[in-house]
This record gives C-alpha cells, structure tokens and sequence, in this order.
C-alpha cells in the first residue's frame, strides 16, 4: 500500500514539475505595429523587431503594418494587437493623437507597449520611447555639407520636407537650420518644401524637384530630412547632367548608390533597424524573464554615411544576416549600459 502512495507522489510532483517546466518555455506572443510596409525606414525597423524574435525561443511575432499610409488601419491592427500579443507591442505611429485611447487602454490591461522612431501619445502608459536624437541627425548632415560652402558664402540653401508635421522629419529640419544658422549666417534657407505630392509617390517626389531646382538652380546645397528626396536628386542628376551638393537621410538603396556614385554627398542615418530591434529584445525579455521595461527617452544613436564607408554600408544592407551581424555588438553594447535619458 505504502508503495503504490509513493509511486502517486512521484507521479504527481513529476507532473508538478512538468507543469512548470511547461509554464516556463510556454509561447510570448508579441507585436509589431508600424505605419507601412512600403516605406525604407519602416521596412529597417521591421527587420530589426524581426531578428529579436528570431533569437529569442517560443515567441510569437505579429509584424504588421498597411501596404500604403492609411493612419485609420494602424489603429486597427493595433487594437487587432491588443487581443492577440498580450505580452507586449512594440508601435511606430507618426500620428500620436489618433492612438491616445487605443494605447491607453492596451496599458490599462496590463499590455507593455514601447513606442520607436515617434512620440508615443501623452499620458497614455507608454514609459519607455526608443529612437534616436533627430535634431542632432540634422546637425550631424548639416555640419558635413557645409564642409562645401565657404564660410563667407552668400545664396540659398534649398531645404524639403516629406512630411510636414511629422515629428522625426520636423526634428531633423530644426537640427539642420540651427547649424546653417550658425556657421553659416550668410546663407538664406529656402524653404522648407512640401515635397511629397498629391499621393506621396517617387514619382511624384521626383517631379516636385525638377520644379524646385529649376526655380532655385543656383542653390548653395539641397538638404531633405528622408530618403526620397536624396534619391529623386539623384536621378535628376544623372538625367541631366547637372551636379548639386545634396544631403539627405535614411537607406534607401538608390540613396545609396547616389553616394557612391558621386551624386549625394551624405547621408545621415537614423539606424532604423536598431530601434526595432532594441524594442522587441527590451519587450520580449520582459515577457520571458521578467526583466524591467526601462523608463524615459532610449537615444539608440545615428550614423553618418559618406563616400568614406558606403561601401561598407553598403554590404551591410545586402541582407537581413549582414544586418544583424553588423549590428549585434552595438545591440549588446546598448543593452548592457542603456543609454537612457
């Protein structure tokens, strides 16, 4: 009799024991919301929140996002979010006004949310903001391009927007202005320009351009806070024949090969696919281990891209492996001394 209560207990602390083994490797299911799929910067981020899930066992990522700028949509795939990825949600939205009550009641019930690349909304029970210091990645491009225009210089500096009242962009301009302003009080800025067109296409960018440089020709620089811009300049170089002193922002392949090839002086890079990966690997081990969400403003840093590195830029943006590879002891440097203001 004693015997078979000894091979009960055993059976029920074994099942004791499975249980929690069971409780601990049991699935985080976590998501990414962003504003599109279509656009570099947004794609960089995704990749990054994409590589923490990798490395982390038994999570569940939902990476979602509209195939076009549809504000409306965002805010339903987050609320979609909040009832399927109760572990945690990372969210990029450029609009932070549309996402007060969604967000709000997401942490209300207890759903950690970070927000990256953009301010979360006021008072909503987001503590922790991972980007970078935008105003500081417009100095940082200002201060290189004007390495080209002499200190006593007199004319026009062309600045452009993609998107007008869009904080990160908005950020940027200020930075570059306040260089301009002071190192080079002669220059008059012209702009900025609203260069996105009626539906925000390439093409339509391209053809804004084409009207701003033949109206300002004799422009001192061309400056813009994003990608499209950079590239669209180049192809208006490349076409004409005319050459132009421009900087801009972001990863955007053509971007890139502007550099190289003669026709972008510089770039300046908010390493968009840092802030999703810090996000998610900050959300998931929350989620796995219990480890605290820091709290305040997270500067994940920028870089500056000229004909010095781009080729090594270059191959580190030649796929999802060289990204992480490039980037794995920056994560590991970050995460061990969070650089947390």
């Amino acid at each position: 009799m004693k015997s078979k209560q000894w091979i009960w207990a055993g059976l029920l602390v074994a099942g004791v024991l499975t249980l929690t083994a069971l409780g601990q490797t049991a699935s985080k299911n976590v998501a990414f919301v962003y504003w599109n799929t279509t656009t570099n910067a947004f794609q960089e981020m995704a990749l990054g929140a994409k590589q923490a899930a990798k490395e982390s066992r038994n999570v569940n990522l939902i990476s979602t996002a509209p195939n076009g700028s549809n504000p409306s949509q965002v805010v339903s795939m987050f609320q979609s979010a909040s009832q399927t990825s109760k572990d945690g949600i990372v969210l990029q939205a450029l609009v932070a006004d549309l996402f007060a009550r969604p967000v709000r009641d997401a942490t209300a019930a207890g759903i950690p949310v970070i927000a990256i690349d953009a301010p979360p909304p006021a008072n909503s029970g987001v503590d922790l903001f991972v980007s970078n210091d935008n105003a500081e990645v417009g100095r940082m491009l200002a201060r290189e391009i004007i390495k080209d225009i002499p200190k006593d210089a007199k004319g026009e500096v062309v600045i452009s927007n993609t998107g007008p009242c869009v904080p990160p962009l908005e950020g940027r301009i200020a930075g570059m202005i306040d260089v301009l302003k002071k190192e080079r009080p002669g220059v008059t800025i012209a702009g900025p320009f609203n260069t996105n067109g009626a539906n925000g296409s390439l093409s339509e960018n391209y053809d804004v351009w084409n009207g701003i440089v033949k109206a300002h020709p004799n422009a001192l620089a061309y400056m813009a806070p994003s990608n499209a811009d950079a590239s669209s300049l180049a192809t208006l170089q490349r076409q004409t024949g005319k050459r132009l002193l421009v900087g801009g922002c972001d990863l955007e392949p053509t971007a890139l090969q502007g550099i190289k090839d003669g026709y972008i002086k510089a770039l300046a890079s908010p390493e968009h696919w840092l802030k999703g990966y810090i996000a998610m690997r900050l959300l998931i081990d929350h989620a796995q281990k219990g480890t605290a969400i820091p709290k305040g403003f997270w500067d994940s840093g920028a870089l500056l891209i000229t004909r010095a590195n781009i080729n090594a830029l270059i191959v580190r943006q030649g796929s999802e492996a060289t990204r992480a590879a490039y980037f794995k002891p920056v994560a590991a440097a970050q995460l061990a001394k969070p650089p947390v203001k």
